[in-house]
């Protein structure tokens, strides 16, 4: 006969398990207000401790399921959304992840987008269409912020999560709101024409005689060599940099970032991997020069007047100052520098080239579809097999009876 089924709120058989470190388990099943199937769980020296321990969580989570969420009512959305971004900031701290950049991108958005519509919401009153409208409130429209709001369900999602793990809420609700179906742009490349036009703009705005320029277009150059993120070039040092070896390489393994409150910080590359990367001719006559015509001493390849890497918003800033003679370009970047599209241009010729995997590899994704959809564009090539098709069916004049 089988085991009768759990009833919302109803707690099952508990069960003991001694463990290899000599503690204990104990564990229990229980059927949450949305009728799911859960488990409870509790750890102590001993096994009587162990089910005391368990009691007592049960005791607590059975009076949210019971009494919705008992205690709760005087904390607001916006007060949890502060307790769990320094909890983030503090996992941050000991283990790198999620990196700090990453917390304050996220912060942008709640600060933004989220509290605005949802911060004073008392934790004991959310619902699922609560949040579902919020979260459908943003976007425009005529489709703008669908990226924004996209991300908002992520961190909805996430902090939710961490509202369950704070007995702060029954279930994770950021989890079951409806889905914002987001299709990104194929990506964007830069069109060789285009390409030479911007290198010609950059080399007269560096040419010109002042004190000190920024080195864009060499910084550009070595993005187009590498297909590194901008990040990477500048934070490139000169110990990284072999040019002595019959194939002239560099190790990207470390990337530029700016920490709120403590400004430059030299951390890993966004995936923390390591990419030994084979420099062509055009990037070694480039780090030669680099080298051989210092003017201040620095162990960064492209660096300040005072010997320090460069802000990415002085790079955004110097582009600005040298496109701004040039109005019948600004349509590549819409007006703006968007250093990514060098790195879509450089892994989508390497695709054309060499094939998806080596696209992907120079990337360095771990996933081939990575690459493809987000950085590589779409091969409009005309497909002409007509030779082959031709063949099929031999246009002949047909032969017409006379009927004699």
């Amino acid at each position: 006969m089988p085991r009768p089924r759990l009833k919302i709120g109803e707690r099952g058989k508990t069960t003991h398990q001694k463990m290899e470190d000599g503690t204990w388990k104990a564990k229990a099943s229980y059927r949450d207000v949305k009728g799911v199937k859960r488990e409870l769980t509790a750890r102590a020296k001993s096994k009587s401790r162990a089910e005391t321990a368990l009691n007592d969580k049960w005791h607590r989570l059975s009076k949210q399921i019971i009494n919705g969420r008992v205690g709760t009512e005087s904390i607001t959305l916006s007060a949890v959304f502060d307790q769990w971004f320094e909890h983030l900031e503090r996992r941050s701290e000991r283990t790198g992840k999620p990196t700090m950049r990453s917390i304050y991108d996220d912060r942008l958005v709640v600060n933004n987008h989220v509290l605005p519509r949802a911060g004073e919401w008392a934790m004991d009153q959310i619902t699922v269409g609560m949040l579902n409208e919020m979260l459908w409130s943003i976007p425009g429209k005529d489709g703008s912020l669908m990226a924004t709001a996209r991300r908002a369900q992520t961190i909805m999602s996430r902090l939710c999560a961490y509202a369950v793990s704070h007995e702060l809420l029954p279930f994770n609700m950021g989890r079951e709101t409806d889905k914002i179906e987001y299709t990104s742009p194929p990506p964007k490349v830069v069109e060789p024409e285009e390409l030479g036009a911007i290198r010609e703009v950059f080399r007269a705005w560096c040419d010109h005689p002042t004190r000190w320029r920024t080195p864009i277009l060499d910084i550009l150059d070595l993005m187009l060599a590498t297909g590194c993120r901008i990040g990477e070039v500048l934070a490139l040092t000169w110990d990284k940099v072999h040019l002595e070896d019959d194939v002239a390489w560099v190790m990207i393994d470390s990337s530029t970032g700016y920490v709120p409150g403590k400004g430059m910080a030299i951390g890993p590359t966004k995936n923390r991997k390591s990419l030994r990367i084979a420099l062509p001719d055009f990037a070694v006559t480039l780090l030669m020069r680099r080298m051989t015509s210092q003017i201040v001493e620095s162990e960064y390849v492209f660096h300040t007047s005072a010997g320090n890497p460069y802000y990415l918003s002085q790079i955004e800033r110097s582009v600005k100052w040298a496109m701004s003679p040039a109005p019948h370009l600004q349509h590549i970047w819409q007006g703006g520098f968007r250093s990514h599209s060098l790195r879509k241009t450089v892994l989508t010729a390497i695709e054309r080239e060499h094939g998806l995997a080596a696209a992907a590899a120079q990337g360095g994704h771990s996933k081939e579809y990575i690459t493809e959809k987000f950085y590589v564009a779409p091969n409009l090539a005309t497909i002409d097999h007509t030779d082959a098709i031709g063949q099929l069916i031999t246009m002949k004049s047909p032969v017409v009876a006379t009927g004699e």
